[in-house]
């Protein structure tokens, strides 16, 4: 390698450093961050498969307190950065590996780091960009190997596998593709010395040595523990995620082929819209040529790619049946996208061959080449802003609004996995209501077991729904004890009532006095004017409409909801009933219950029918698969006497879309 090279790669690297950290979020943001950040600073072990090498290394940056007064989310956060960065600096290498033209892959490894979904995973604390740099590490290695077999390649490659797959277990469909650019020397080695394929299973279980810590970090019973671990059977069920389902994003019913093949066109467009045309026609030019020419490692770079992306996209089936489901399917293109940009050098190297051999002069081609660097400046334009998280503090703020209301000594039962995880970080990240225990109410087990601590009561049956049931019970008693609060209301209890209390229900015994329509409303205005409650529509920052926050606007616009139905089914309240709808909206535009919510009110309570209808419309452009909203539609268009045209073409758009009549004739 050349000084200059090695002198551009280190000016490369510190750039795209700096630029990371500038943009580096103080607060966690929304998905798993809270739970990973908290996992970390706890010595604890994060839900299946608990992702030890990514707990590890962000241990490192908490206890070396390089930058002095940062929060945790930054600190472990630094792992991301310094992840993208390096891979960067491997892109840049494979890319001269590939085409040996320096400027070249200089243009393609500015594309990539300012391509969005490399970028944003870039700026939050996941173990996304850590599995992006064992991609191309792993990719760099093999190339090193096939075009010169020294053992240190080798089995360095195998130790690094096994140090990937202990950061996500995705990596392992990379395995073929891998494959397929070592083999022939790989062979060619073992027909030398039987025992290598021995040697490389050993340095691939010395790279999962990561794992040991979730035994060793269980039998020291941390505050945040998914794993708990008794035997062997138990830790093979999570490191495989068991209970999620290998390789599925979380509980969800399996989608159908017709659904599947939905996600696997939305991904194709989205990876296209993130990728710029430009990219993306280079990269299928690169294609076409090395399926035409049988270029090895071309082909091992589209099996990986096929696999990493479409495949695992049919496969996992996320539905995407919400902003926030959209914006977690896109943490699982960003694998794909990486392998993808691996075509862009070889495609842009092509047709700069091309215009050599038509033009036979150098400016030429390095005029054609520095077009491109267009794409890199207007991505940097767009996606700066988007994934400027430095200033956003939106997901803090979440947990802190769960925790701030809440009596002193109280129980906290949370169920979605941004509200429990964004609270855990508060609690045991930060230490902030250190009084409160915040319990995971989607988990009769553990929480059981939490609650007989509380309560005394350690006899808890086997089976989960008896686990449900005996959550309820300890609920019960420990309430004579400890104020009790949960995203859920549970049922099943008639000697206990949820009643609105911010973001969460309050638990109140049949014995307590009921609250009057004065109390409550006094109580819940004094609750939500001390939140500090998003407005989506009044927020400039782009950083602040990124789809994955979608779960963390939903969450306030759900609870404003819930607030609004319980003053009317209470308390027969219809101004505060509309005043938490309209304030929902505020919070999240898209929040179509609330729409539906007030078409109700206008029709039934305002006998305001152009109101209802429209109301009803917006709903429906919302959630246009909803068959309840067709049917409301469709009720008020009776009620109201619209003409027979326009409920005509209702019934007819409903029987296309579900086969049946609107009117269940």
């Amino acid at each position: 390698m050349f000084k200059s090279q090695r002198v551009l790669e280190l000016i490369l690297f510190f750039a795209v450093l700096g630029l990371y950290i500038h943009n580096l979020g103080q607060s966690i943001y929304a998905g798993d961050t809270g739970l990973l950040v908290s996992a970390v600073v706890t010595h604890g072990i994060a839900h299946p498969p608990g992702y030890p090498l990514f707990t590890l290394l962000g241990s490192i940056f908490i206890e070396l307190g390089v930058f002095t007064h940062q929060s945790p989310a930054f600190l472990v956060g630094l792992v991301s950065v310094f992840a993208s960065a390096f891979a960067g600096l491997l892109y840049f290498r494979i890319s001269i590996l590939l085409t040996n033209k320096v400027f070249l892959s200089l243009v393609s490894t500015f594309v990539l780091i300012t391509t969005y979904l490399f970028w944003f995973f870039a700026e939050i604390p996941e173990v996304f960009a850590l599995n992006n740099l064992f991609i191309l590490l792993l990719i760099y290695l093999a190339i090193l190997y096939s075009k010169n077999p020294l053992k240190k390649y080798i089995y360095t490659l195998a130790l690094v596998s096994g140090l990937a797959l202990a950061n996500h277990l995705t990596i392992i469909l990379l395995y073929p593709a891998l494959v397929i650019i070592i083999w022939p020397k790989l062979l060619s080695e073992f027909r030398k010395q039987r025992t290598i394929l021995f040697k490389l299973a050993i340095f691939t279980l010395v790279g999962l040595a990561p794992y040991l810590y979730i035994i060793i970090a269980s039998l020291l019973h941390p505050a945040i523990d998914w794993a708990h671990i008794k035997d062997i059977h138990s830790f093979m069920a999570f490191v495989t995620r068991e209970r999620y389902g290998t390789f599925q994003a979380g509980y969800f019913d399996s989608p159908g082929v017709i659904n599947r093949l939905a996600t696997l066109l939305s991904y194709l467009m989205t990876l296209s819209a993130q990728l710029t045309l430009p990219v993306i026609l280079l990269s299928l030019t690169a294609i076409f040529k090395i399926i035409i020419s049988r270029q090895r490692i071309g082909i091992a770079f589209l099996v990986g790619f096929l696999l990493l992306g479409p495949f695992f996209m049919y496969y996992a089936g996320f539905p995407l049946d919400n902003t926030f489901r959209v914006g977690l399917a896109e943490r699982f293109m960003t694998a794909s996208a990486v392998l993808l940009m691996l075509f862009f050098p070889l495609g842009l190297d092509y047709f700069t061959s091309i215009l050599g051999k038509l033009f036979n002069k150098p400016f030429y081609v390095t005029l054609f080449v520095g077009i491109f660097l267009l794409i890199p400046i207007q991505l940097f334009v767009y996606n700066y802003p988007k994934t400027n998280l430095s200033k956003v503090t939106i997901g803090d703020d979440l947990g802190i609004n769960y925790l701030s209301p809440l009596p002193i000594n109280s129980i906290l039962l949370l169920a979605s996995d941004t509200s429990l995880f964004n609270t855990l970080y508060q609690r045991y990240a930060l230490n902030f209501r250190a009084d409160v225990a915040v319990l995971n109410a989607v988990d009769p087990g553990d929480t059981n077991t939490a609650l007989s601590k509380l309560s005394g009561d350690v006899t808890l049956p086997a089976l989960s729904k008896e686990q449900s049931v005996a959550l309820l019970r300890n609920i019960e008693s420990i309430d004579n004890k400890y104020p009790v609060f949960s995203e859920v209301p549970f049922k099943g209890n008639p000697k206990i009532t949820w009643v609105p209390y911010g973001l969460v229900y309050e638990l109140r015994r049949a014995d307590e006095p009921v609250l009057t329509s004065e109390q409550f409303s006094s109580r819940t205005n004094k609750i939500w004017s001390k939140l500090r409650v998003p407005i989506y529509t009044k927020n400039p920052s782009a950083a602040y409409h990124n789809l994955s926050l979608a779960a963390i606007y939903n969450t306030y616009a759900w609870a404003l909801w819930h607030t609004g139905v319980y003053s009317v089914s209470a308390y027969s309240n219809y101004p505060d009933y509309s005043k938490y709808m309209v304030r929902s909206l505020s919070v999240y535009p898209d929040f179509h219950p609330a729409l539906a919510s007030l078409g109700t009110f206008a029709l039934s309570v305002a006998h305001d029918c152009p109101r209802s209808i429209f109301d009803y419309k917006q709903a429906l452009e919302k959630d246009p698969y909803n068959k309840f909203y067709f049917k409301l539609l469709a009720t008020a268009e009776r009620e109201c006497h619209t003409d027979n045209k326009e409920i005509s073409e209702l019934q007819l758009h409903y029987k296309k879309l579900f086969n049946a009549d609107l009117f269940g004739k």
